[in-house]
């Protein structure tokens, strides 16, 4: 088969030597049987990258990079390498080599098994407590409320099918989760489990902002669990206010209420207060709805297809 590396890369001029040295390593070893392309995809850095990326790719025919025109983010930055890439499958890895290119077999193994996606599953990980802790309320909470099939452990190395490359490029979608964009289009998942190493240099580009960030896109990008939210919280205010609207009424017949008019504006702003949060819900699916209609996601994806010329 032939195999797409995509590296997103920005800022990593301290990383590259040893990453070209490791994928150098790689190609003549445990992938020597595969047709190899690697898209190292620059994501507008302002150091030494793009110098060092043209003078490999001189170098390596196996090696060509594009350059965004501007910062866009590493999601953004795989978009644009699957676009490019030509492979079979697409295997997706940092340019920081905390998930060793010599674990690109396994993923391939469980692709010949049939899974249309194979995720990384970190078992350990040699990152510091002030990284690996976000990274595990994200991951719970990516897991618990977002995407039944998200990795719990987390990961950023995965590996594509082309159907699943064809069907991530025809959503075209800003501000995109790819990770949990593809997971939301497949169900046939495998996994793969590894040791997450420390950096081999420089410094990681994600802090606990971008994290949120991540995690709000993710949650509008697949379902809408804010007005899942918002309907249940109306239904709930709006039963609890039937029920303070019979005390009050319990309570103004028995004259345990002194004050003229308080029972009365105290039940409307309980009844209209949980009516107006299920029509907020309401109108809220109509728009989800619209919106969905209006991204153009694929219905569907055709995982084989008889042979031509097999019907009679």
């Amino acid at each position: 088969m032939k195999l797409s590396l995509v590296i997103p890369a920005y800022n990593e001029e301290a990383c590259l030597p040893r990453l070209i040295a490791a994928l150098e390593e790689c190609l003549s070893g445990p992938l020597r049987g595969h047709e190899v392309e690697v898209v190292l995809v620059d994501d507008h850095s302002s150091d030494g990258t793009p110098a060092l990326l043209a003078d490999y790719a001189r170098r390596h025919p196996w090696l060509k990079y594009i350059r965004l025109l501007r910062n866009s983010g590493s999601h953004v930055a795989i978009f644009a390498g699957l676009g490019v890439c030509r492979g079979d499958a697409a295997y997706i890895m940092g340019a920081d080599l905390q998930d060793p290119p010599e674990i690109i077999p396994h993923f391939l193994a469980e692709l010949e098994r049939g899974h249309k996606i194979v995720l990384g599953e970190r078992a350990e990980r040699d990152d510091p407590w002030h990284k690996v802790l976000p990274s595990k309320v994200f991951n719970y909470f990516m897991s618990r409320f977002v995407l039944r099939n998200f990795p719990v452990n987390g990961g950023d190395v995965f590996l594509l099918d082309r159907d699943i490359i064809n069907a991530v490029l025809q959503c075209n979608e800003k501000n995109v989760n790819i990770f949990v964009l593809m997971l939301s289009l497949c169900s046939d998942v495998g996994s793969v489990q590894y040791h997450r190493r420390e950096r081999v240099a420089g410094q990681s580009k994600w802090n606990f902002r971008k994290l949120v960030k991540l995690a709000f896109d993710s949650v509008i990008t697949v379902g809408y669990l804010p007005l899942k939210a918002i309907l249940w919280m109306g239904v709930g205010t709006f039963l609890f206010s039937m029920l303070i609207l019979a005390y009050l009424l319990v309570a103004n017949a028995l004259d345990w209420i002194r004050v003229p008019g308080w029972t009365s504006v105290l039940a409307l702003i309980a009844v209209f207060g949980g009516m107006n949060m299920i029509a907020i819900a309401i109108v809220g699916e109509y728009l989800w709805r619209n919106f969905d209609q209006t991204r153009q996601r694929p219905m569907f994806i055709i995982e084989r297809r008889s042979p031509e010329g097999s019907s009679r």
